[in-house]
């Protein structure tokens, strides 16, 4: 009897797990419906590694490389760029899979990957040097940043950083983890309610949270391969090694 509720229980278990992912991709389909070509972009693209890089670089002085978090873009730092950019040369950078950058498959979306990247266009842009600002995992990144490429980096600016010991923990990156991943990020991108709630743990105050700023949250996500990146990314940083404390 026992081992028949059991079965029973699994089988209810398996079902609705099944149907969460079936509605998890059908919101996948539903609001991934833009074409990042067709997308109009504030700042410039350059192609790096092979991957389509959307930046801004604005002002002159000593440059400062802006490196936003998780789930977000230059939009994070719309507010910061101009004051910033009265005293210094400020380049900012949506990370690979995020903003108005290209989202590839199979692709690696490492944080050492991302930093890669940053590091190229700060050769692409001809800065041999820079202060390096991350906020959350931006701060991961550029700590890998400076790991890899330490002549790179100037001054190292962590704002909420991750931790140097690494984004997630390692085992999160075995199969059933990364599906997982996928079925979260679809759920987190495109349920509006939940967006709305993950969106306001992030602020301080959530009345800053603005129906404006929901909006355009909401448009990056319309983007095709939003959900299949965000969860690309946490599963290849569960899998590379922690930046040294």
């Amino acid at each position: 009897m026992v081992g028949r509720r059991l079965l029973v229980a699994g089988g209810l278990m398996a079902g609705a797990l099944a149907a969460l992912w079936a509605y998890a991709r059908w919101l996948v389909g539903r609001h991934e419906n833009l074409d990042l070509a067709d997308v109009p972009k504030p700042g410039n693209t350059i192609r790096l590694e092979g991957v389509a890089i959307h930046y801004v670089d604005k002002g002159q002085g000593p440059p400062l490389v802006l490196i936003h978090g998780l789930g977000g873009c230059i939009y994070n730092f719309r507010y910061n760029i101009p004051v910033l950019a009265e005293r210094l040369r400020v380049v900012a950078l949506d990370l690979k899979g995020f903003g108005y950058s290209e989202r590839p498959v199979a692709s690696d979306y490492s944080l050492t990957a991302q930093a890669r990247l940053v590091g190229g266009l700060m050769d692409h842009l001809g800065i041999s040097r820079a202060a390096v600002l991350g906020h959350s995992m931006g701060g991961a990144i550029a700590l890998r940043l400076a790991t890899i490429s330490p002549e790179k980096v100037d001054r190292l600016i962590l704002v909420g950083s991750a931790p140097p010991s690494g984004l997630v923990p390692r085992f999160a990156a075995s199969p059933p983890l990364r599906a997982l991943f996928r079925l979260v990020a679809a759920l987190v991108l495109h349920q509006p309610r939940l967006r709305e709630r993950v969106l306001r743990q992030g602020f301080h105050d959530p009345a800053f949270l603005t129906q404006e700023m929901l909006a355009e949250f909401s448009q990056f996500a319309r983007i095709r391969g939003s959900a299949d990146a965000a969860a690309s990314l946490v599963g290849d940083a569960a899998g590379e090694e922690a930046v040294p404390g």
